[in-house]
């Protein structure tokens, strides 16, 4: 996305002169716009490179990133970037207190920070004194130019709907300027289970024609008050697909038996 490779390239011009071997403390120039001059508005200050332990470092909770679907085979491509010409791209990290594990939490850029623990060497960051509600708008910012999935996306969401940086769903669609079917899209693609989503394929290969129709299921589970139920049954369909290395076809058969359960007129449209 062209999007994307403009922030790429211009976070790359930040730190040009400034190498693999940065010291701590180095004044980036003047950001201008995208993510990183949200954050020197933010601020009120000039932004100030240095390095950190990758492993003492952990992921924000609210972060747009699914996590669970990061290891070193989907985050290959960092790791061979950074493993041959350094780290050209800042994470963003803040101070957090009262655990022994880590001194930062990433807002943006776990990749990298996987990347450089995986490497074994230090994570390049910019770190920022923030509230959850200003992490949030720059982890919208960063994610405008980056693609993420439906479902990471409504996992984001839901996720700052729970821990209320948000009152309601309309008071985000409007801060977030989506529609409110866009919204409540994603959010019913949230309440899956990631085993199941994972035995389909994985987040990033639902296509939209099916995130639609998961997605009405859900809506007819919440409905009919079953959605816990229906949860731990999808969970139960991508645990067996695991034991039993079920393809996404075989898994997606699975899951009709059930659908048909609440959306009866499913199984008649296929049967015809």
């Amino acid at each position: 996305m062209s999007t994307g490779r403009s922030a790429q390239d211009r976070a790359r011009r930040l730190l040009e002169g400034i190498g693999a071997a940065a010291a701590p403390g180095v004044p980036l120039p003047k950001s201008g716009r995208g993510i990183l001059g949200r954050l020197e508005q933010m601020t009120g200050s000039p932004l100030v490179l240095r390095e950190v332990d990758p492993n003492r470092v952990r992921v924000w909770e609210l972060q747009g990133r699914l996590q669970a679907a990061l290891d070193a085979r989907t985050v290959s491509d960092l790791i061979d970037s950074i493993g041959t010409h350094g780290q050209t791209t800042p994470a963003i990290v803040r101070p957090v207190s009262g655990d022994a594990g880590a001194e930062f939490e990433v807002i943006d850029g776990s990749r990298r920070r996987f990347a450089c623990a995986h490497l074994g060497q230090p994570l390049k960051a910019i770190v920022a004194e923030l509230s959850d509600r200003d992490a949030a708008l720059l982890t919208e910012t960063a994610d405008a130019s980056r693609k993420h999935s439906a479902y990471e996306t409504g996992v984001k969401w839901s996720v700052w709907l729970q821990r209320q940086l948000f009152a309601t769903q309309d008071a985000l669609a409007q801060w977030l300027q989506v529609s409110a079917g866009d919204l409540s899209f994603k959010l019913s693609l949230a309440e899956l289970p990631y085993s199941f989503v994972l035995a389909l394929g994985g987040h990033d290969r639902l296509s939209r024609e099916l995130g639609r129709r998961l997605a009405r299921f859900v809506g007819r589970a919440r409905g009919l008050g079953r959605m816990d139920e229906i949860r731990h049954r999808l969970n139960g369909i991508g645990e067996q697909a695991q034991q039993s290395d079920w393809s996404a076809a075989r898994t997606l058969v699975a899951y009709a038996e059930l659908e048909a359960e609440l959306l009866p007129a499913r199984r008649s449209s296929q049967q015809k």
